[in-house]
């Protein structure tokens, strides 16, 4: 936790931020870096991963927990109060192209790995790690998607669900 991080400027160095209260979290898209800008005081605070991530592209906060999304379909673990971090799941074998993966949902129990270019959602158990593909699409349900688009864009959520927009 130190300021002296340097921070550059540019393109898609950093890939993926959200908001927690008062504090913005922001992600680079490579590296290990992650900021903490405290909104209400204007400060921040830089924090370095212990895993250098690749290509991130979506980050959840649970349970004091950030669970963060590669393109490729690696999820990580990251508890910042210890710094511990890990590798839970990488689902990156199990495609043949980039851009698979889009946006993660993490419940109590489960994480939800969301299709970017592939049609198939992924469910990782917190606690084992173990992955299974989810399988009760609603009958007749498919993807309407322009060619080369992501299936979901944004995303928001309550104390209750999350709301996934599709393209």
């Amino acid at each position: 936790m130190d300021n002296s991080a340097s921070i550059k400027t540019g393109e898609s160095y950093f890939e993926y931020g959200f908001q927690e209260k008062n504090i913005l979290w922001v992600f680079q898209k490579n590296g290990n870096p992650v900021i903490a800008y405290n909104m209400e005081t204007d400060n921040w605070e830089s924090y370095m991963l212990p895993i250098e991530i690749e290509n991130c592209i979506h980050v959840v906060l649970k349970n004091n927990i950030f669970y963060i999304l590669s393109l490729e379909g690696k999820v990580y673990s990251w508890n910042i109060k210890d710094n511990n971090m890990k590798l839970i799941a990488d689902c990156s074998s199990t495609i043949n192209k980039r851009s698979s993966f889009g946006r993660i949902a993490v419940t109590d129990e489960l994480i939800y790995l969301l299709p970017a270019l592939s049609d198939t959602i992924y469910r990782i158990n917190i606690q084992t790690n173990e992955i299974d593909i989810y399988k009760d699409y609603p009958d007749g349900f498919h993807y309407i998607e322009p060619e080369g688009w992501g299936k979901y864009r944004g995303y928001s959520e309550d104390n209750e669900n999350y709301y996934f927009d599709m393209s």
